[in-house]
């Protein structure tokens, strides 16, 4: 077993030595050879601790091969005519802006016109573009003259590679990953950046180096800190970050959709329908609890009053589910904003679990809709009634979940539609963001002076 080891890391290290050589001629590769060069130095890393073939390795090359989207930006001079800009680090992806990048353009354009600044993405740890930022931003009611707009390609940085930003002196540069924060932070910058914190990082991780080097980010007094959600500052309010607690601007999200016909009558359906968010890939939406539980409420004698039609969707590679019920738990994949939005409306209860202080967009969007919704408690997170009465919140069990479920589809839809009007959930993110954003453009103006 261990000679079959050392001749697949030898023939990786032959592989990588060969598209690195090549790599060097062929600099058009659309950075192919870079990805083939980089993941095989990975796989030695992982089977042999070095990166070569002498058996050690420097600290950059242990640190940013486990770590890529680490790596530094190095700034330049900038370009000439170049206008101060905000400059967001962010991905943009092709299929569309969902949940965090939405929300993260939302921001940071609408900062931009409060500044009058230019707008431009930093696209940091992928590159696309065959995206129509300024169609999505104007969907939203945000709009970004186009002389305004750019964007810059530093996901192909390596450590033989390096990605370089050109900066004006006044640029202010917006962040949301941890390691955007980090990155950010070791940047001779003029002006604090902005952190938008749109979740409790640290515990997308298991108690590890990425725990630590996201908690970390929280410590840094380099930056101006604003928050997603008044529930999310209070956990950190709570739990001691005494530099965002004193300084953070928060915001309440616009996730609603504004689609025609929002609120479709659900009195007299026979058959109803369940909607997971199902992402097993997302640790905290807890995927395989949520299964279970679905599949317990689905056998107790009161749900059998209904015929019911349940499917999940968040995940492409979710195989449909068969319930001990005998129910089958069918997956739509990844839908596309329009495509979700249309069978938002006819969902009847949703089951969308999130084990971090941060309501997840689904959670509100369905509630806004007119279903009820199941999601899970966690430490400061205990209701979301300041959202809606129709959103039921269960301890992070099998159990409750259940019992939840169960108690969300025994309500009348009498009762749902008249929690529905007291439902406080918005859809319009010009006035979400206007006073936040205001308050923030403040800061960054006592901070500059």
């Amino acid at each position: 077993m261990q000679n079959k080891k050392n001749i697949d890391v030898v023939a990786f290290r032959s592989i990588r030595k060969a598209s690195h050589l090549i790599n060097k001629v062929v600099r058009k590769g659309g950075g192919f050879l870079d990805k083939v060069e980089s993941r095989s130095t990975r796989i030695i890393v992982d089977r042999t601790g070095s990166a070569d073939a002498r058996g050690d390795i420097s600290v950059d090359d242990l640190i940013y091969t486990h770590l890529p989207h680490t790596l530094p930006v190095h700034p330049t001079l900038p370009n000439l005519g170049q206008k101060p800009s905000i400059t967001v680090f962010a991905f943009l992806d092709p299929k569309g802006f969902y949940g965090g990048i939405a929300t993260l353009l939302c921001v940071s354009a609408a900062l931009a016109n409060k500044l009058g600044y230019d707008f431009r993405v930093a696209q940091t740890t992928g590159f696309s573009k065959n995206t129509d930022v300024l169609g999505f931003l104007a969907s939203k009611g945000i709009l970004v003259e186009e002389e305004r707009f750019s964007t810059v390609d530093l996901s192909k940085r390596s450590i033989s590679n390096y990605g370089y930003l050109p900066l004006h002196p006044d640029d202010i540069l917006v962040v949301s990953a941890w390691w955007d924060a980090q990155i950010a932070s070791q940047l001779p910058l003029k002006n604090k950046f902005i952190y938008l914190i749109q979740d409790f990082e640290p515990i997308f991780y298991n108690n590890s180096d990425e725990y630590v080097f996201a908690d970390q980010t929280y410590y840094s007094n380099k930056f101006l800190p604003i928050l997603n959600t008044e529930i999310l500052y209070e956990f950190f309010k709570e739990n001691d970050y005494t530099y965002i607690a004193e300084n953070a601007v928060w915001f309440e999200p616009a996730p609603a959709p504004n689609v025609p016909n929002q609120v479709v009558s659900k009195a007299k359906k026979t058959t109803k329908t369940i909607f997971l968010y199902g992402r097993p890939n997302v640790h905290r939406n807890l995927f395989y609890n949520a299964v279970l539980a679905i599949d317990r409420a689905l056998q107790d004698k009161r749900m059998q009053k209904f015929d019911w039609e349940i499917f999940s969707a968040g995940s492409g590679n979710v195989p449909d589910v068969k319930l001990h019920s005998g129910h089958t738990i069918k997956n739509k994949g990844k839908m596309d904003v329009d495509d979700y939005y249309s069978f938002a409306l006819s969902v009847d209860i949703a089951v969308s679990p999130m084990l971090a202080p941060h309501p997840n967009y689904p959670t509100l969007e369905i509630a806004s809709l007119g279903a009820t919704v199941v999601t899970t408690k966690w430490r400061t997170k205990q209701n979301l009634d300041r959202y809606s009465p129709n959103i039921f919140m269960a301890d992070a069990s099998v159990d409750s979940m259940a019992e939840n479920i169960i108690t969300a589809a025994l309500q009348t839809p009498s009762i749902t539609k008249s929690n529905l009007a007291k439902t406080n959930i918005g859809n319009n993110w010009t006035e979400a963001l206007d006073d936040p954003i205001s308050k923030l453009a403040t800061k960054i103006s006592n901070n500059i002076k």
